[in-house]
């Protein structure tokens, strides 16, 4: 399955206005459920307040994924599990802490790195039997759309391309030809190749390759992943990291944009739709060099702690207020059933004092005194008066 025909660009990619959308809808979960528990608004974590509890423990798994060590793709993969989730959910209902667990435990499973929930637990803390219960209600949450495209592989592609590009120059003793082909498999022209690339040495192209990747965990921790594609994250990833080393790579910008007017409108694509192609990546690639630099801003385990503390606090009193009213529900319920039962009864024994196949003393008092005219009783004796005397 390619990027284009998969679930993730039918489904999980937003506009601005639809993903702010989502996150209101997440507010209204809220002030429903703290109208319910009879608190004040202003004691549940704000949506910006949720939004940071879910990038502290995005940063989390990123570490964890370092430490324990898992592959990229696992990361990726967790952390758009993760976005996905919270889309739809609430950190008032559903833990994020566990849920970021989860969402690791899934990933291994999807991409071939299996860990076992046991092992998650020694290193984590979380307790397996909460991580299972929570891998029901996050298959759920994903609507079973598991496969992911993330940046990382990404890229790798494009570094490739660009090692192409160096190649078809002869850079460092490489054999240039005119016939050097990408990864892709177009033809790599050796004019397209950014004068800053050329004299870059093998240490430099390291360092850019390992900035493109911190670029792209910044990138990550933002609403990045549910707005653009990853062959869009990748591209800003890969100009961040090489600005890092001082190059600027506009012709490998220039080339990518005419490659996806090509592939959008075939051999018909004019010079203007290249150009008009152009300045939409070049807008795109701005607004994730803003998000990039949102994502860097690390959440704090300060600021962390004291929203977590209130959204304890208020999952707490929810809890109460929802127990106490699921016990009036199933009192109100049981005097229901117990009505109808009463009633069902009076009618029974109506329909058998009817039919007489019920003893008259068993009768309702009304029918009994319609069986005492009818059936012939004898009214009692009066009682003799006293002799008079004389």
């Amino acid at each position: 399955m390619n990027f284009r025909e998969s679930t993730q660009r039918r489904r999980w990619l937003f506009t601005p206005e639809k993903l702010a959308a989502a996150d209101a809808s997440a507010a209204d979960v809220d002030s429903e459920t703290s109208a319910g528990s009879r608190l004040a608004l202003s004691q549940f974590p704000a949506v910006h307040e949720e939004l940071q509890l879910v990038k502290f423990c995005e940063a989390q798994v990123q570490s964890m994924c370092q430490e324990i060590p898992l592959p990229r793709k696992v990361l990726g993969t967790a952390l758009q599990y993760l976005k996905r989730f919270y889309l739809s959910h609430s950190t008032l209902d559903h833990d994020p802490q566990y849920m970021a667990v989860t969402c690791m435990y899934l990933a291994c499973k999807i991409e071939d790195c299996y860990r076992s929930a046991a092992e998650l637990e020694k290193r984590t803390n979380a307790h397996q039997d909460i991580l299972l219960k929570y891998e029901l209600l996050l298959l759920e949450g994903l609507n079973f759309d598991f496969i992911v495209f993330t940046p990382y592989r990404a890229i790798e592609g494009l570094l490739e391309d660009i090692a192409a590009c160096r190649r078809a120059a002869g850079v460092n003793g490489m054999t240039g030809s005119s016939t050097s082909r990408a990864p892709g498999g177009y033809p790599v022209d050796p004019s397209s190749v950014d004068e800053g690339l050329l004299p870059l040495t093998d240490e430099q192209m390291a360092k850019a390759r390992t900035y493109a990747y911190l670029a792209a965990d910044a990138l990550m921790l933002t609403d990045a992943p549910l707005l653009y594609t990853p062959g869009q994250l990748a591209l800003a990833a890969c100009r961040s990291g090489f600005s890092k080393v001082g190059v600027r790579l506009r012709k490998v910008v220039d080339r990518v944009a005419r490659q996806a007017a090509a592939g959008s409108n075939g051999d018909s694509s004019s010079e203007d739709d290249m150009q008009q192609q152009t300045q939409q990546l070049q807008q795109v690639l701005a607004a994730l060099d803003v998000l990039g630099a949102e994502g860097s801003k690390k959440v704090e385990k300060e600021q962390f702690d004291e929203i977590y503390a209130r959204l304890k606090a208020c999952r707490s009193l929810n809890a109460g207020a929802a127990k106490k009213a699921a016990a009036e529900k199933a009192k109100a319920r049981a005097e229901k059933q117990q009505r109808k039962a009463e009633k069902l009864r009076e009618m029974k024994q109506q329909q058998e004092a009817a039919l007489g196949l019920v003893p008259v003393q068993q009768a309702l008092p009304g029918q009994q005194e319609q069986d005492g005219a009818t059936t012939g009783a004898q009214p009692p004796a009066k009682r003799a008066r006293p002799s008079e005397p004389f």
